[in-house]
């Protein structure tokens, strides 16, 4: 997985994640896990701390 892809996902999660409550943080890092096609799930995890 690209660094970048990670770096991104973690630039988006941080400007967002203070609007989210638990059930909305799995929604949208959810949906964030199909953008990047293969290894999604990983990058977001990777991006957020966010456990699959």
């Amino acid at each position: 997985m690209g660094k970048s892809i990670v770096t991104q996902i973690s630039n988006k999660y941080k400007s967002v994640s203070p609007l989210f409550d638990e059930r909305t943080k799995r929604l949208w890092a959810a949906a964030e896990s199909h953008e990047p096609g293969w290894g999604g799930i990983s990058a977001v995890h990777d991006g957020t701390g966010i456990h699959r």
